[in-house]
C-alpha cells in the first residue's frame, strides 16, 4: 500500500514540478519577474522526526521524503502565484495582447522540436504545433493585435495570417482554406481571423500555429493559459513532448 503512495506522490509531484516549469518560463517571464531558483525550489528536502526512527520500513520514510518535498514546493508555488497575481492586475491592457488561448479547439496532433517531416521524410524542426481541426473549423486569433500579413507566400505555409501583438509577440495561423480577416486590421482575442484548411505543403487537414517571440519561434504550449485548466495542460505538455511525425 505504501509502495502504491509513493508512486501517486511521485506522480503528483511531476506535475507539480510541470507547473513551476510553467511559472518560470511563461508567467515570470512575461511579468518581467526573475524564475525561482533550482536551490530553492528543491530546498525543502528536510527531515522530519519520523524520518530519525531507525524501526521504520524503508519505504515508509521514503514516502514520507517526497511528502516534504512535495509540501514545500506547493507552498513555495502558491507564494510565487500570489505574487504574480498582484503584478498581473495592474498590466490588463499589454496582456490582451499576448497570445493566451488556443487557436481551434481541437486535439494536439504534433508539438514544437525535431520532427519527422510527413512529405520530405526527413527529421527536422517543428518550429509550430499541429492541432486537429477539420477543414472550415472557425480558427481564432489568440491576442489582440493587428493582421501582419493575410495571404499566400511560397514558403509551405499555404494560405496563412500572421497577427502582430505588439510587445514583440507575432502569430501564425498556417494551411487555412479561406481568409477572413485582411492586412492592417485590428483584430480582438477570440475574434475569427480564417478557417482551416490543408493548403501549401501539409499532409492533411489541421491548423499549423505558431508563436514568435522578439523574432524567435518559441513553443505556444505554454501560452495556453485563458482557456485550459492546470490538468488539461500538464496532459497537454506531455503530448507535446512525444516526437511524432508533424503534418507540416
Amino acid at each position: 500500500k505504501i509502495s502504491e503512495l509513493n508512486s501517486e506522490l511521485a506522480s503528483l509531484e511531476q506535475s507539480v514540478n510541470q507547473l513551476h516549469a510553467r511559472d518560470n518560463s511563461f508567467y515570470r517571464s512575461i511579468l518581467d519577474k526573475d524564475p525561482i531558483s533550482t536551490g530553492i525550489w528543491n530546498g525543502g528536502t528536510g527531515g522530519t522526526a519520523n524520518l530519525e526512527n531507525a524501526s521504520d520500513p524503508e519505504v515508509l520514510v521514503e514516502a514520507e521524503k517526497t511528502l516534504d518535498v512535495l509540501k514545500h514546493k506547493i507552498a513555495l508555488q502558491g507564494k510565487s502565484f500570489d505574487v504574480l497575481v498582484k503584478t498581473w492586475a495592474g498590466r490588463q491592457n499589454e496582456l490582451a495582447h499576448i497570445p493566451a488561448i488556443k487557436p481551434v479547439p481541437g486535439r494536439l496532433i504534433s508539438g514544437f522540436g525535431m520532427r519527422m517531416h510527413p512529405i520530405q521524410l526527413i527529421r527536422k524542426m517543428h518550429t509550430g504545433i499541429d492541432m486537429e481541426a477539420r477543414t472550415g473549423t472557425k480558427v481564432h486569433a489568440t491576442g489582440d493585435g493587428i493582421v501582419k500579413f493575410s495571404g499566400v507566400k511560397s514558403n509551405g505555409y499555404g494560405i496563412h495570417i500572421d497577427v502582430d501583438h505588439g510587445f514583440g509577440y507575432v502569430t501564425k495561423y498556417a494551411h487555412l482554406s479561406k481568409l477572413i480577416v485582411k492586412q492592417g486590421q485590428r483584430v480582438k482575442r477570440g475574434e475569427v481571423i480564417g478557417l482551416s484548411g490543408n493548403t501549401g505543403l501539409s499532409k492533411g487537414p489541421h491548423l499549423h500555429y505558431e508563436i514568435v517571440k522578439d523574432g524567435k519561434k518559441i513553443n505556444p504550449i505554454d501560452y495556453f493559459y485563458k482557456d485550459v485548466d492546470p490538468q488539461s495542460y500538464i496532459k497537454l505538455r506531455k503530448e507535446a513532448l512525444v516526437e511524432n511525425e508533424s503534418m507540416d
